[in-house]
């Protein structure tokens, strides 16, 4: 006869309310990730989902710390910061230049060769740079 197997103990609420904040911290970055891919407008909801996944974020690394991991808070902050900057930032620089790049991406869906991206390249940057001198006067 078999002796039955010790129960292992059950985790304490700060570490389920740590597990609960770390899976929705990660699906929130999945979903920036995924936002981020899609064409404009769609892709500046990425930012939301960023300044989601920093509160996210916050709230993992004060409950790491807690819950006495202060390495996991620390490779947390370290690690997600950086992950959260780029996706705001690149949400913002979106928004900032939606114009020149919503032409950028409905050019290249016209485009059938590589030469004709190119040109749509160009094409942008020039874009880019005449509405940057309007900015500045220069």
């Amino acid at each position: 006869m078999s002796s039955p197997e010790p129960e292992s103990p059950a985790p304490s609420e700060s570490t389920l309310r740590y597990r609960r904040i770390l899976t929705r911290l990660l699906v929130s970055l999945l979903a920036s990730w995924v936002l981020m891919m899609l064409p404009l407008p769609w892709s500046l909801l990425a930012g939301v989902a960023g300044i989601v996944t920093a509160v996210l974020l916050v709230r993992l690394v004060i409950a790491a710390w807690r819950d006495r991991r202060p390495a996991m808070a620390v490779i947390s902050a370290l690690v997600g910061a950086p992950a959260v900057f780029m996706i705001v930032l690149g949400s913002v620089t979106g928004a900032i230049f939606y114009g020149p790049m919503s032409e950028l991406e409905q050019c290249r869906d016209e485009a059938l060769t590589q030469q004709a991206q190119d040109a749509c390249r160009d094409e942008v940057q020039s874009s880019v740079l005449s509405w940057m001198e309007g900015l500045t006067g220069s």
